[in-house]
């Protein structure tokens, strides 16, 4: 788009040279040449300005992905947490259980050898 509107401007230039006669072709070379200058600078420029906003938009998301880690890492941590006193639970339950069961058993164990 920008391309178009650069040849467009050179041709309205050269075509208003050409009206006039009163420039050599180099004049006209020379205009042609800022205006393709001046082209070149205006995309150069937007192109700065596209970069500056990817990297801020880059800045925030790795900013929004080091916020989600720490949390991952928190919950992470607290699963593990919870996780190790199920276990523990789980091992004082069998544990007694266990108990339970050789306890009833002893009396019976008992019962057979009198």
């Amino acid at each position: 788009l920008e391309l178009c509107e650069a040849h467009e401007t050179i041709a309205d230039v050269s075509l208003a040279k050409e009206q006039t006669h009163s420039l050599p072709e180099l004049a006209s070379f020379a205009d042609r040449l800022d205006c393709l200058e001046k082209l070149c600078r205006t995309s150069a420029d937007a192109r700065t300005k596209e970069l500056v906003a990817a990297h801020e938009k880059m800045d925030e998301l790795h900013s929004c992905l080091a916020e989600e880690k720490a949390a991952r890492e928190a919950q992470h941590a607290s699963l593990e947490g919870r996780l190790a006193a199920c276990e523990g639970n789980l091992r004082v339950v069998a544990e007694q259980r266990e108990q339970s069961i050789l306890t009833s058993e002893q009396p019976q164990q008992e019962a057979r050898y009198v």
